[in-house]
């Protein structure tokens, strides 16, 4: 009995003791996950970091452009007036030829 007793025990240690051994190694896991999620996290935020300060450069960029931005709007809208101007002439000049013509050819 003292026997099956001893032999019942140390079964039961080494059950509890791979038990022990798995969960250790689960939290082994656990731990090595969250320090890969935790270094990706840093990358992105590293990542994050430098796609904010392009954006600041840019805006800031963007800020100094503005004054010449809108001269081409007002050379823009000054050059529509001019196309519609040129067209305005063109259509008087050919008026005007064909009155000159009716006038040559009585």
């Amino acid at each position: 009995m003292d026997e099956k007793i001893g032999n019942l025990t140390e079964k039961v240690k080494e059950y509890l003791s791979s038990e022990m051994s798995i969960t250790l190694e689960d939290y082994k896991t656990l731990e090595k996950m969250n320090q890969v999620t935790a270094n990706k996290y840093h990358d992105m935020k590293v990542k994050c970091d430098e796609i904010n300060q392009a954006h600041q450069n840019l805006k800031s960029k963007y800020e100094c452009l503005s004054e010449y931005f809108a001269q081409i709007d007002n050379l823009e809208k000054k050059i529509d007036t001019l196309e519609e101007m040129a067209y305005s002439i063109d259509l008087y000049t050919k008026k005007l030829e064909n009155q000159f013509k009716k006038l040559e050819n009585p």
